[in-house]
């Protein structure tokens, strides 16, 4: 949800958003991420002008794609920097304590529920995986759960738990390649809900995210 008052959508993105609209190789796979890369961004362009959503970039966004800096063409990092002022940029910073705990609560989710959280298909031609939190990714999914926006990108499988941190049955994970918002079995979901150690973990994580 958008902070601001006339706005119903925040866009918050992920780093895969910048590298696959600027990555040029001659690779079917890669077109196809390119040009999915490119209409979301034109979509999201749309949408800000118009101001129906906001759109913010994670500081850690901006952090990976820096260490990755060295790795690209000047070119890369001459499009990277513009696509990277063309929005606001969230400067939240994730206190260590609390991305180890989220980190512990994916890594409990995933090792108890993995054969039951399989994200619903759509438009996909092949089944999601599942992961538990990366350190870099739990800092993104804080900037997302911070604003109450919708986390935007390709690689869902990092992201799973940020399903059960929603409000249940809101649109909060959305994959750009596919255009599709990515849902759980409400069985499922409804099964990790009321597991009682889960409930412990996520009211932890909540009060310190919001002090």
């Amino acid at each position: 949800m958008s902070n601001h008052p006339l706005l119903s959508t925040t866009y918050v993105l992920d780093t895969n958003l910048f590298r696959y609209h600027t990555d040029k190789r001659n690779d079917v796979n890669v077109k196809k991420h390119r040009k999915a890369a490119i209409d979301f961004w034109n979509k999201i362009i749309e949408e800000s002008t118009n101001q129906e959503a906001d759109v913010l970039i994670p500081l850690e966004v901006k952090n990976e794609l820096l260490v990755q800096r060295n790795q690209l063409k000047d070119s890369v990092n001459q499009k990277i920097d513009e696509l990277l002022n063309h929005f606001d940029m969230d400067h939240y910073v994730l206190p260590s304590a609390i991305e180890l705990e989220l980190r512990l609560l994916s890594s409990y989710v995933i090792g108890n529920y993995r054969d039951v959280i399989q994200p619903v298909e759509i438009n996909g031609n092949e089944p999601y995986k599942v992961t538990y939190l990366q350190a870099s990714d739990a800092r993104i999914l804080a900037s997302a759960y911070m604003n109450e926006g919708v986390l935007v990108t390709r690689n869902i499988k990092d992201f799973i738990i940020y399903l059960f941190l929603c409000p249940s049955g809101s649109k909060c994970l959305y994959d750009f390649v596919e255009k599709q918002y990515i849902t759980i079995p409400q069985e499922a979901m409804d099964k990790v809900l009321q597991d009682v150690k889960f409930q412990e973990m996520k009211r932890s994580i909540e009060s310190a995210l919001l002090l």
